[in-house]
């Protein structure tokens, strides 16, 4: 995993970001947990089992992207110094894939998510990248996100949507 931040992050007017530091983890875990945790109450599931299936979930999560992207960047995103969310990113000379980024549930809808694609499409556009996602195929609300930002949809890869923004290179 790499040990610096990309500066593509660097010139927001309302957030920073940081690395994720080993006392972030009861934190990330709860971001992770908000999201997908989300129904397995209404599946059957004991408070016990909810546990280990999301622990089980989480540490797959993790070994993959670490895996299948050993330089991918796992930053915590801050307001006012104060954790509200994470985003785990991988840049090659191609692209930048946005592997999974998480707003907390109470600090959404503040326009902080439009703040980090915004940051993130201008990065794009300057280094002529094109900017690439999977987003859950029941995720309704992330997809309207990134229609909004003028991201495409790509293909059905069974259970995810791939996404893509092409760069806008600038004159």
């Amino acid at each position: 995993m790499a040990r610096y931040t990309s500066p593509m992050f660097e010139n927001m007017p309302n957030l920073s970001v940081r690395l994720v530091q080993p006392e972030d983890e009861p934190y990330i875990f709860e971001l992770f947990a908000s999201v997908r945790g989300e129904g397995l109450a209404e599946a059957g599931m004991t408070a016990e089992q909810r546990q280990q299936f999301l622990d089980f979930q989480y540490k797959a999560m993790h070994n993959t992207y670490a895996d299948n992207y050993p330089e991918g960047i796992h930053n915590v995103i801050l307001r006012k110094k104060k954790p509200i969310g994470r985003i785990y990113t991988n840049e090659t000379d191609t692209e930048i894939r946005i592997l999974d980024v998480i707003i907390h549930p109470k600090k959404r809808n503040h326009g902080f998510g439009s703040e980090i694609m915004q940051a993130m499409i201008a990065e794009c556009d300057r280094t002529n990248k094109i900017l690439r996602f999977y987003v859950w195929t029941n995720n309704a609300a992330g997809q309207r996100f990134y229609k909004r930002h003028g991201c495409e949809f790509i293909r059905d890869d069974g259970g995810y949507l791939l996404f893509e923004k092409q760069p806008t290179p600038t004159p």
